[in-house]
């Protein structure tokens, strides 16, 4: 019939309480809102018109979500954790007893500055008290999002070892984002997804991912797989040829580890690998580590 859009003007309070292999949570908290509501009937005995529903709406909104965190919320069950999934259901069935039938969906969710800090302290205290739990932002990688309300957009990393510079974990589009992967390992090479155009990356004692904030959330995944000699032995190689480090890579897709740029070079001295049969210079294969052996 029509749609909707409402707003709380006034945070919604409501407590989160879970607990769950360890990690125990018990914390009041405010968070706004906004909301889309398609409607698709109304019982025409309590509402005379569309302008009724939507005032019913607009001005018992905000209690209605109240109604559904603080009543209708299933016992134990993460609500920040689980970035508010299962409210939109909720607040249908709502809006059901209140004659209205409808879709909801929920454009902007996220928890006051007070309550982000009040949450992230009660997190830091689950850590200090169970070291081997994850940290505030992978325990809640979706709650902390009261900035998209200021025009900004989220970066969601979904590996411990990725972390952003100053801890910075929204930005607005056209702001540089520098994200470090601290985890670097011998023998090893790293993909990456990242959902953002023209990705670039540096490499050295941690992998640097570059880029410019899209008008949208970013995610960060990680992939690794075995490759031969760590990075440090590479850049020794190409410097024993008198070459400059290459350490960053521009226009890499984004899946992208890190490739040798010895393989690209071509001499007199150029031997194969007895264990792979990769074409190599310098002391080592390029491709599985293997040692020069004449």
């Amino acid at each position: 019939m029509f749609e909707l859009k409402f707003g709380t003007p006034k945070p919604i309070g409501f407590r989160e309480y879970w607990e769950r292999g360890g990690n125990y949570v018990d914390v009041d908290l405010e968070a706004r809102f906004v909301v889309k509501v398609e409607v698709s009937d109304y019982d025409g005995n309590r509402y005379d018109s569309d302008d009724a529903v939507i005032s019913e709406i607009k001005v018992n909104g905000s209690e209605m979500i109240a109604k559904c965190l603080n009543e209708d919320w299933p016992e134990n069950t993460p609500i920040v954790k689980s970035n508010f999934k299962g409210l939109e259901g909720l607040l249908d069935q709502e809006l059901e007893r209140h004659g209205i039938k409808a879709h909801s969906e929920l454009v902007i969710r996220g928890l006051t500055s007070e309550s982000e800090e009040e949450y992230k302290k009660m997190i830091d205290q689950q850590i200090f008290n169970n070291p081997t739990s994850w940290g505030w932002d992978h325990i809640c990688p979706n709650a902390v999002n009261h900035a998209a309300i200021e025009g900004k957009y989220q970066l969601r990393l979904s590996n411990p070892f990725l972390k952003p510079k100053d801890g910075q974990f929204f930005y607005a589009p056209g702001e540089e984002v520098v994200v470090g992967y601290y985890a670097v390992a011998s023998d090893t090479s790293y993909s990456f997804e990242v959902s953002a155009p023209d990705v670039k990356y540096e490499y050295g004692s941690k992998i640097k991912i570059k880029f410019v904030m899209p008008e949208h959330d970013v995610t960060i995944t990680v992939g690794s797989q075995s490759y031969g000699p760590s990075i440090d032995l590479f850049e020794k190689q190409i410097k024993e040829f008198g070459l400059q480090p290459v350490t960053e890579q521009k226009n890499i897709s984004a899946t992208s580890g890190y490739a040798s740029p010895i393989q690209t070079l071509n001499s007199d001295t150029e031997w194969v690998c007895p264990n792979c049969q990769t074409k190599n210079l310098g002391k080592f294969c390029c491709e599985c580590g293997s040692p020069r052996l004449s």
